[in-house]
């Protein structure tokens, strides 16, 4: 319903909020305390990877903060992938998703780090002219996403607009040439491009045009596993690299960071992504002061997370892309790209790519989240998030440049060392199952979920160098597979006691095996259970700890007796020995590695059947 003078309702209309008093943080602290039934508040905070604490109650912000240089219009623009191999297939590609809704395309090469085993394939500028044939250029902006510094993929991109008649003056077109990014994932002399990339900054400044030659990846860290305080650090030794590279060739420092976009990843962790879009601006508006500049809003494109990607029950990755856009449309991204949901299975057909340009244009268009600039302000969980993240990103960036710069961390190795380190405590957190993964590692189902995809991703592994691409999803995808191939990759849960005294356990027991693709035969009291058949050699134990202290000894007997391998639900304890003793081989507890669990378990499965 429009706004007019009939339905806008007055503030002498509004009830009297005061009435109801301001709460203070201890009220606040004391309620969740009581819906924590007594439990100590300390255990309702959460760290990231790389340690920054994440409270479960911040104050509002005492003063106002500084607020992050935005671009003057609120919103975004919705971009869409052109990623089909075959120059055709991408011109109607790019053509459908234009006519319905698109603004913008990512022009994503083979070989490029968002191709992920696809990617438009054009070797000569005619074949990039015949993808974008009946685009026009002049009317939406452009992103490259190419392989290598990208300097060649630029060329042909723009030899191809000028073959469809376009002048570099009147487009807006992000070549987004990285190579630093190149030298990251295992092109050794990419910076040899460096005087090549400079001379095309300097063409489009002197065009003069509204295109940038140059594109900081922050995707590159965030797919190998980085922390949120890593990427920005990277971004800004990166981002003061380029703008030292390009100053030196003849760029004045005002049209040297004039030829600099950004692109960051946006994943499913709403407030940290928040934070950290929020924190870039701050960021290198510092940065541009500390070099002499009045700062000015930086372009910056955000892309949905690759990492996150799962091929487990992957309409889930709808819900996932959803929130990275949602959280980086309002904190100040510019351009945005949505995955489609089934980008891990494979070139994602019509429906995919129709349900990830829906998705913004619901939450823009719909929602009308582009309307306001910055809600997040003066939210004291946001504001809070983004002053550590700027303070933890920043002592970071001083180290880089205080061990010689971005080029010196990459070729000593120290950046990747850290990024490695903050990946192995994620990857550890995933395989515990303390950061679950929703239809993958938590809530997984066995039921076959069809999904139709273009083209089979390609098993080959993601190019990397010292930063290789892995989705947090992987290691749990292999176990189900595994499992798929395995016929007797099934256990039988054996319960004691009544349905309310097990049904925990024994729930517990059921979300963990299917996790590694292990399905449940049946579950049946321990003393109603038959001999092991050839399909279902293994049982579970599930019971209450006061159980398995009474009787837990003499029901893992009897099921040794049928002819079971045996693990049981729940921690041992002082019981270990004995139950060990018993016939229990395999412990399965919350906080336990289930990653290697389940490996062992579908180990022993594959030399039963073999036996």
């Amino acid at each position: 319903m429009p706004l007019d003078a009939t339905n806008v309702q007055t503030s002498e209309a509004l009830p009297d909020f005061g009435a109801f008093g301001a709460p203070t943080l201890a009220q606040w602290r004391d309620l969740a305390i009581a819906a924590f039934k007594g439990g100590a508040f300390e255990r309702l905070e959460s760290r990231s990877a790389e340690g920054l604490p994440i409270k479960p109650l911040y104050p509002r912000p005492a003063t106002p903060q500084t607020a992050p240089l935005l671009a003057p219009k609120p919103g975004w623009t919705l971009a869409q992938r052109v990623d089909q191999p075959e120059p055709d297939a991408a011109r109607i590609q790019a053509l459908g998703d234009l006519e319905a809704g698109a603004e913008a395309l990512t022009l994503v090469m083979a070989e490029a780090p968002g191709a992920h085993g696809f990617g438009l394939e054009a070797e000569l500028p005619e074949d990039v002219a015949a993808a974008l044939a009946g685009v026009e250029a002049d009317l939406i902006s452009l992103r490259l996403d190419a392989p290598g510094s990208g300097l060649a993929a630029a060329r042909r991109l723009g030899a191809g607009l000028a073959l469809r008649g376009f002048q570099i003056s009147g487009l807006r077109v992000d070549f987004c040439c990285n190579p630093l990014g190149a030298r990251m994932r295992g092109t050794a002399n990419a910076l040899d491009d460096m005087p090549e990339i400079c001379a095309l900054a300097r063409s489009l400044s002197e065009a003069p045009s509204p295109s940038r030659a140059l594109g900081i990846d922050g995707r590159i860290l965030h797919d190998a596993g980085a922390g949120e305080a890593q990427e920005l650090a990277f971004m800004l030794a990166g981002g003061l690299y380029y703008l030292k590279a390009l100053n030196q060739s003849g760029l004045s420092l005002e049209d040297a960071r004039n030829q600099i976009s950004f692109i960051m990843a946006a994943d499913a962790d709403q407030f940290l992504t928040m934070a950290k879009f929020r924190a870039l601006r701050l960021l290198w508006a510092r940065l541009e002061e500390a070099c002499g500049l009045s700062a000015q809003p930086l372009r910056l494109h955000a892309e949905s997370a690759w990492r996150m990607m799962t091929r487990e029950d992957p309409h889930v990755n709808i819900m996932r892309v959803g929130m990275a856009v949602f959280a980086a449309g309002v904190s100040g991204a510019d351009v945005i790209t949505a995955l489609p949901y089934s980008m891990a299975l494979g070139l994602p057909d019509g429906f995919a790519r129709r349900v990830a340009r829906n998705t913004q244009l619901i939450l823009r268009a719909e929602s009308h989240l582009g309307i306001v600039a910055d809600p997040a302000a003066g939210s004291g969980a946001i504001e809070a998030l983004t002053d550590e993240l700027c303070r933890a990103a920043w002592a970071q960036f001083q180290t880089i440049e205080a061990e010689g710069g971005i080029v010196q961390a990459l070729t000593s190795g120290s950046l990747a060392a850290a990024v490695s380190a903050t990946a192995k405590k994620r990857a550890q957190a995933i395989a515990t199952r303390r950061q679950p993964l929703t239809g993958t590692s938590a809530f997984a189902s066995l039921q076959p979920v069809r999904v139709t995809c273009l083209a089979p991703a390609p098993e080959r592994p993601e190019a990397g160098g010292d930063f290789p691409a892995m989705r947090l999803s992987e290691p749990f995808e292999k176990l189900r597979a595994r499992a798929r191939a395995l016929p007797a990759a099934q256990v039988v849960l054996a319960t004691l006691g009544p349905l309310a005294d097990h049904a925990a356990r024994a729930t517990f027991a059921a979300q963990f095996f299917a996790s590694g693709g292990i399905a449940i035969a049946r579950t049946s009291p321990c003393d109603e259970l038959e001999s092991a058949t050839d399909t279902t050699r293994w049982a579970c134990l599930c019971a209450t700890d006061k159980a398995y202290a009474a009787e837990g000894a003499a029901a893992l007997a009897r099921l040794q007796a049928l002819g079971y391998r045996i693990a049981l639900a729940g921690q041992p304890g002082a019981h270990e020995a004995t139950f060990r003793a018993a016939g229990a081989e395999i412990f399965i507890f919350s906080g336990g590695d289930a990653v290697a669990t389940l490996g062992t378990l579908l180990d022993t499965m594959t030399q039963d059947m073999k036996a």
